[in-house]
């Protein structure tokens, strides 16, 4: 694994001063005064509290840019980063991605299927997948992009689904964004053009961060997109740098490429309906996939994994070469058929054009020649494929052999050549030279139709074959051992796989003889496995546990190391004198290490951050060398299938709706699930209403919420913490404020995404109503509503009261002994004792004596009970998910009214209609408005007698005159 060494910027010198000269040649002459007023060397605080102010402004933004380190998991040859292509139907999403990948590979797609992986550099690979429409499939495309690109239609602006997409990236960890615009030939004239880009990106930037890619596409052309535009996108997303997320840092996921049936046709012919055995193929993404483990394919249900095997690369990197050949620039799109492409369980063929047959037309006189040279038995033996202008060529993988400095550069390469049974015991021992390639060119299997015998050749074997530890230990036993009567040069294999693979000697292991292994497994191996798994201070050599004290690689000379180890008691012991070799070679590299550090051009001074990343990355390279010197199937079942590995995982009882319905383009993602989260629990989470979503979320109502992998539908409770920590419940989601979801489903960890949909259906506003993350996973979280209880005196003795109709029981009433009463005239009051004779009566004292027209009520608090509802979400399987329905939605299905209460009309507010009238209209309307005021003020006011002796004679006989138009105060007569 290469050494990742940070980047020194070049300050003195020739090519720095280049660059600060066509820095300063760019600038205008406005520019450069600017730039040399902000010069803080020339410009420096001339008073103390301009010094601390800008003291605190530095110190302010270098705080602002540390974090919280997270481990980079990555490893030698990480998995392609993930690119999804999102956008509204009609948008371009299809005509986006064949247009990138004509760019990258020179090809053409027909159609646009499943995840499409492809070469873009000497380390860099990516796989871009069109988001589909539908809910589900953006939520699965949302948990694994790494990179998302949203497709905006200048020409008609923004859509709901563009919005959706990001708030759900937003609660998944939310990755880097780039956003483009197209159809812009479709806006009228430039200058509508341009002011449409400006809103657009100002808006774009507000859903997702200032200064976010926004890329243009003016139109298409035969076809496509522009290829000046196109490549200005491919080349940034070949260079973009994607930030971890924690939850896919901590759980392992796969998304399949390719889904194959493995169940027997006999048992398909008799059943239909059978569940099927199911392999998927992907590349291992987060951290290592083990064995046997739980996984969560959302929309199908959780499975558990029953066979997991490394498969060869599709899409391998090439040689160390600078550039990228047009060889190298490979294609793996299996469900959008690139090319015709057949599989087997151990290869990927792949049909394709040759671009250099020409090339093989001039050649073809050579190519003769080699095959005549061949001999008639192996024409014979060669299989000819002949397809119409094309050669199959399967895709070759070769594993890389580490070799030490003594090992010979000029030496040929071995390879090994697939025999029949029946010749296995004769092997010819010659050996064929192969004209060397150019240099930083890629081999392949075969160059031609006429070249495959030019490429075999054949390795020499030892006689001796050591035994492996780690294959003993961890996996079943192997063949009987062969013997073959030959001693002197060639074959007599060890051990002989089930697979019949011919394995090459390892020059850089060290072999002993077996009487000495069976020694160390009989009395050792148990304890040195132990220290191998704990302890930094072992090693593996020849695959043999050793014990010591320096970490170094052990040479390839086997008779200089039989003179340095000694074997005593089963223990295997360096000699002082390759001790003080390595703490030679130590020492020098510390002192190297200390003129690199005295560097006057280099701050080598660390900060608290770098050193803790420093220490990440230091574990998490000794993590990676722990199982280097296993093969794949062992390290496989010690540690899991590493991030990058391209495996195939098989599971069984998978629905047979699957395979008859299976839709390609549709994501399968297959995610890890941890022991912790396999288990069903009462969670909280912290969310709050999105703004968006026009109505108020109801509590015990079913909704569908997305966490980690899963999405299923569960029933929530709303509350919120009082001051004194208690929960209270509510009916409704307040607006603007975060509020406590309680519901049921699978355990997940603190700070994990949650996003929740009303029904997860099409509807024609925005769709989803909550976002929030988990705050609490714990069974005993407790929620409580108010209860008030009322009572009437029936009986009441000075300060003591007997109290009816507040309880039925004499059970009630002891579980309430001590609680606090108060009346409605503000009278307090607690519950002493219940009266055994009347069921439901209890007797309790007061501060004062009670009237019997008194209301006694209780305040009391309630534990709500949380339903346990989990109904997983199987949208995969073929069939229609039957989801709970919501209380609307039955009431409309069954014609019932909205039930309402005596009191329910209480609440309603008249509201007038608005008239559509002018200036003059209104003032007429307010005009009869006053008087009508005026004249129901003169005739509702009451005159009495005492009043009316007061006034004068003469108001007397007005009031008299005017007496029919007066309501006159008439006392009410008691009943």
């Amino acid at each position: 694994m290469e050494e990742k060494r940070p980047h020194k910027v070049a300050k003195t010198g020739v090519s720095a001063q280049k660059k600060k000269d066509k820095k300063l040649a760019k600038m205008t002459e406005g520019e450069k005064k600017k730039a040399q007023r902000n010069n803080p060397k020339a410009f420096v605080a001339q008073t103390r509290v301009a010094a601390k102010q800008h003291y605190q402004y530095t110190q302010t933004r270098i705080q602002e840019k540390l974090h919280v380190p997270i481990m980079d998991r990555s490893v030698e040859d990480p998995p392609p980063t993930v690119i999804v292509v999102c956008g509204p139907p009609g948008c371009g999403k299809t005509t986006f991605i064949q247009a990138l990948v004509k760019t990258y590979t020179k090809q053409n797609l027909k159609d646009v299927n499943g995840p499409i992986t492809l070469i873009t550099g000497k380390h860099h690979r990516i796989t871009l997948i069109e988001c589909p429409n539908d809910l589900n499939g953006m939520l699965d495309c949302a948990k694994i992009a790494d990179v998302a690109v949203m497709l905006i239609d200048a020409s008609y602006g923004f859509e709901m689904n563009t919005f959706e997409f990001i708030g759900m990236l937003q609660a998944q960890g939310f990755p880097k964004v780039i956003g483009c615009l197209t159809h812009l030939d479709k806006v009228k004239n430039n200058k509508l053009a341009k002011k449409a880009k400006k809103t657009l990106k100002k808006r774009f930037w507000r859903e997702t961060y200032a200064g976010a890619k926004l890329f243009n596409l003016s139109g298409i052309t035969h076809g496509s997109y522009p290829k000046t535009e196109i490549k200005i996108i491919a080349r940034h997303l070949a260079v973009i740098k994607t930030r971890p997320i924690i939850w896919r840092s901590n759980h392992s996921y796969l998304v399949a490429d390719r889904v194959e049936d493995l169940t027997e046709p006999q048992d398909i012919a008799e059943d239909p309906d059978v569940d099927r055995t199911v392999a998927l193929y992907g590349y291992v993404r987060g951290t290592n996939m083990r064995p046997n483990a739980k996984v969560c394919i959302p929309g199908l249900g959780d499975y558990r994994i029953k066979e997991i095997e490394q498969q060869p690369d599709p899409c391998p990197f090439g040689d160390e070469a600078k550039r990228l050949k047009a060889r190298t620039q490979t294609v793996f799109a299996p469900m959008c058929d690139v090319g015709g492409m057949r599989y087997d369980k151990d290869a990927v063929y792949v049909t394709m054009p040759t671009s250099l047959q020409n090339e093989r037309e001039d050649q073809s006189t050579v190519q003769e020649l080699v095959q005549s040279a061949g001999g008639i038995t192996a024409q014979l033996n060669q299989s000819i494929n002949i397809i119409d202008g094309k050669a199959r060529r399967p895709v070759e993988f070769k594993d890389e052999i580490e070799e030490g400095d003594d090992s010979n550069d000029n030496e040929d390469d071995e390879e090994k050549n697939d025999m029949s049974e029946e010749n296995e015991e004769e092997i010819p021992t010659e050996k064929m030279e192969e004209e060397k390639e150019e240099a930083g060119e890629i081999e392949y299997a075969e160059e031609g139709l006429d070249a495959e015998d030019e490429k075999k050749k054949w390795g020499m074997i030892k006689l001796k074959k050591r035994r492996d530890l780690m294959k003993e230990i961890y996996e079943e036993v192997s063949v009987k051992e062969e013997e073959s009567d030959d001693d002197d040069d060639l074959l007599r294999p060890v051990a002989e796989h089930s697979n019949n693979e011919l394995d090459l000697e390892d020059n850089s292991k060290v072999y002993w003889e077996d009487n000495v292994l069976d020694s160390l497994i009989k009395n050792e191996v148990d304890e040195n496995i132990a220290k191998h798994f704990v302890s930094k201070s072992m090693r593996i050599v020849d695959d043999m546990i050793v014990d010591m004290d320096v970490k170094e690689e052990m040479s390839e000379d086997d008779d200089h190391l039989d003179d340095l180890i000694k074997i005593e008691n089963g223990e295997v012991k360096i000699q002082e004198e390759k001790k003080k070799k390595i703490s030679k070679e130590k020492k020098e590299q510390q002192e190297g290490e200390e003129e690199t550090n005295t560097n006057p051009f280099w701050d080598h001074e660390e900060t608290y951050m770098q050193k803790v990343q420093k220490q990440m990355q230091e574990q998490n390279k000794m993590n990676h060398e722990a199982f280097a010197e296993l093969d794949s199937a062992t390290r496989i079942q010690v540690e899991g299938a590493i991030a990058g590995t391209y495996v195939r995982i098989v599971i069984e009882n998978v629905p047979a709706g699957f395979i008859r319905q299976f839709n390609p383009k549709r994501i399968l993602l297959v995610g890890g699930v941890l022991r912790s989260e396999e288990q069903l629990t009462v969670m909280q989470a912290l969310v709050l209403k999105h703004r968006w979503f026009p109505k108020l979320v109801k509590s015990k109502e079913p909704i569908v919420v997305s966490v980690g992998w899963r999405r299923y539908q569960t029933i929530a409770t709303f509350s919120m913490e009082d001051l004194k920590g208690k929960q209270r419940m509510l009916k409704y989601t307040p607006k603007g404020v975060f509020c406590l979801m309680t519901f049921y489903g699978p355990a997940c960890p603190s700070n994990s995404g949650i996003i929740a949909f009303e029904t997860g259906e099409e509807t024609p506003y925005y769709r989803p109503c909550l976002t929030g993350n988990i705050s609490n996973v714990d069974k005993a979280c407790e929620i409580y509503k108010k209860l008030k209880l009322v009572g009437q005196p029936k009986e009441i003795k000075k300060n003591t009261s007997f109290i009816k109709g507040m309880f039925n029981s004499r059970i009630e009433v002891s579980k309430f002994i001590g609680a606090k009463l108060q009346t409605v005239s503000g009278i307090r009051g607690q519950i002493k004792k219940a009266v055994p004779k009347d069921p439901g009566v209890f007797r309790a004292t007061f501060e004062s004596k009670l009237v019997p027209s008194d209301i006694v009520f209780l305040k009391g608090w309630i534990p709500v009970k949380i339903n346990k509802f989990y109904n997983p979400m199987t949208d995969l399987t073929g069939y229609e998910w039957d989801r709970m329905r919501l209380s609307r939605e039955l009431r409309k299905d069954h014609n019932l009214e909205l039930p309402k209460t005596k009191d329910s009309s209480k609440y309603k507010q008249s509201s007038k209609p608005k008239l559509n009238e002018n200036h003059e209209q209104k003032l007429e309307r307010l005009e009869r408005e006053k008087k009508k005021l005026f004249e129901e003020a003169e005739n509702s006011y009451h005159v009495t007698k005492k009043i009316m002796r007061s006034l004068p004679f003469e108001e007397q006989l007005k009031i008299m005159e005017e007496g029919p138009k007066l309501k006159k105060y008439e006392p009410k007569k008691a009943n």
